[in-house]
This record gives structure tokens, sequence and C-alpha cells, in this order.
């Protein structure tokens, strides 16, 4: 079964709003961007995917990942994280269904092997979800070659996609992942990842280019 990732990424402007008070616009910008290569990065060494799809509405976002070596997707209008992972599972699924796994940039704390774990159950029977530390929100979907559910992130997308995928008859497997379950939306978030990793602390010496 062919196995593909969708990776939705906003403008790097826009990303992490709600950090918006800790960091200055720069800083804020470097991590959007140092998230985004770090996902790519994670995503390509697990050699667990036929293909990597990067969506999104930002022309530079498209470009580095088109340098990485991933396909990539322009969002089309109506705009919004739920539309653009919609746009992009139905543009993969117009080639060829398979196995699809939904993954954000904002995981900090997510590895190689978690990686190739997701890949593996996106061969599996029906819908696996990875919620957040909190069981509220949505950080990861894998899909097998037949199940497909509406993309409903948000406020409590966790429960919204377990309803989906129960009413729909899938097979429903919720997996709780230490690391992809720590993403990074809160000040509280931050504090956490940063007395785990040293993410942080390289992001502030990083210099990127484009």
């Amino acid at each position: 079964m062919t196995i593909r990732a969708i990776v939705p990424v906003k403008p790097f402007n826009r990303g992490k709003s709600r950090l918006s008070q800790l960091f200055a616009p720069d800083v804020l910008y470097r991590l959007n961007v140092s998230l985004f290569f770090r996902t790519l990065q994670i995503l390509f060494d697990s050699q667990g995917f036929d293909e990597i799809l990067v969506v999104s509405r930002s022309k530079r976002a498209l470009r580095w990942a088109e340098e990485k070596g991933a396909s990539t997707l322009l969002e089309q209008s109506p705009r919004g994280l739920n539309s653009a992972v919609s746009q992009a599972i139905l543009a993969l699924d117009s080639q060829s269904k398979g196995g699809l796994v939904i993954l954000p940039t904002d995981l900090p704390l997510m590895t190689a092997d978690d990686i190739r774990q997701l890949a593996v159950l996106a061969e599996a029977s029906g819908i696996t979800i990875m919620p957040d530390r909190h069981n509220a929100g949505t950080n990861a979907i894998c899909m097998n070659g037949i199940a497909r559910v509406t993309a409903s992130f948000g406020t409590n997308s966790f429960q919204k996609h377990c309803a989906l995928a129960i009413e729909q008859g899938f097979a429903l497997t919720v997996w709780m992942n230490k690391h992809i379950g720590h993403d990074l939306d809160t000040e509280t978030d931050l504090e956490l990842i940063q007395s785990q990793t040293d993410f942080m602390e390289k992001l502030q010496t990083k210099q990127l280019k484009g």
C-alpha cells in the first residue's frame, strides 16, 4: 500500500499566534520556520513514506518544501487548516488511494521512530488518532486506504474526529504518544518542551536563508 504524509503549513508570519506575547515577530517567524524544517527532516529520516505533501498558501514554504524533496500543493480558497487538509486528501486520492498520515509541524518532541510507527498505523485497519496531552486537540491522524473522515481540527477536535470515525463505522484506535502529545501552543507547552529539549536554545542561534 502507498503511504503518504500530509503536512499543512501556515505562512510563517501567522503561525503560533498564541505565542505572540512571548516572542518578537522575527523570533516567532524563526520558530515557525525551524519547526517546519525539523518536521520535514524527521519525515524524510523515517523513510516511512512514498510521498510527503506540503499544503500551504505560503509560496516560500512550498519552495523550501520542494527543495527538500517534498511534493507541494498551493492552498486554494476557502483558506484554513481544515480546508487545506481536505484539499490535500482530495488531490492525493484523485491519483490513487492509500494510507494517509496528517501531521502538523508544531511537535518539537516528535522523533523519527514516532513517525515510522505512524506510517505503520496508516496501513492498519480504520483510523488512528493521536490526541494532545489534554485529550482535547488532534495532533496527528492515520487513515488506511479506505477510511476517510472530514478534517475537523480546532476546539475539541479529538472528540470530533473520534465521533466521525465511529459514526462512519471505521475501526478506531487512539494512540497516546508522549512525544506527539506535546504540541506547542501556549506558554505552558513551551515550558514543558524547554525542560525536555534544547530546541529553543538552537533556535536562538539558527541562521535562516531565503
